[in-house]
């Protein structure tokens, strides 16, 4: 890592500056951390204006971009090539239970799209609701109860949740913009090691 530094969240702020000091450095890929919606598209234009598109400096982008305002924010041609995450795996690659959540949930709702986070929020409440059933009625018994927890045929498939607090489900998918939308999805799953935190 060459460097890390901060930038101001604001509308109407200009990043040139900021990149111009990140130039010196001669950077392969710069990672952006935040959101799109804290000036997010400024942050893609000026990074692209200084340091060339994302086929000379590669810009990889953590959930809070992984949409397609990020794409629309920023432009499409500039936008273009930029590397985009999310945890999990996409809807349309869940099997079994999760596979039957997804076609129910759009039957009832009729959304544009499911947010890939919808069917974690349906797993999150499975782990609650198994938590609660287990305690005593207590919230500390509740909390207790979701550390160390199993839970089998759900719409992640079977997981547990260690002591820390951490799921067994590493996988995470990676996107790029492409042609003006979120493609190229590619399932990944780091090797413990790489994520392990002191």
């Amino acid at each position: 890592m060459l460097g890390n530094d901060a930038y101001n969240t604001k509308t109407g702020t200009n990043y040139q500056a900021l990149f111009q000091g990140i130039a010196a450095k001669h950077p392969d890929a710069i990672m952006v951390g935040g959101l799109v919606c804290e000036n997010g598209g400024q942050v893609i234009k000026d990074k692209v204006a200084v340091l060339g598109d994302n086929s000379k400096v590669k810009l990889l982008l953590p959930d809070g971009f992984t949409t397609q305002s990020t794409i629309d924010d920023s432009g499409a041609k500039i936008a273009e090539g930029a590397y985009m995450s999310v945890g999990g795996v996409p809807v349309d690659k869940l099997t079994g239970a999760g596979s039957t959540f997804i076609s129910d949930f759009t039957a009832k709702y009729s959304p544009d799209a499911v947010d890939p986070y919808t069917p974690y929020a349906a797993a999150a409440a499975e782990v609650l609701l198994k938590a609660i059933e287990a305690s005593d009625g207590s919230r500390a018994s509740v909390t207790q109860n979701m550390f160390g927890i199993q839970l089998t045929g759900t719409v992640l498939g079977d997981f547990s949740i260690d002591e820390n607090g951490d799921t067994d489900q590493g996988s995470m998918t990676i996107y790029q913009a492409v042609s003006g939308k979120l493609g190229n999805p590619q399932v990944i799953t780091p090797d413990k090691s790489l994520v392990e935190t002191g």
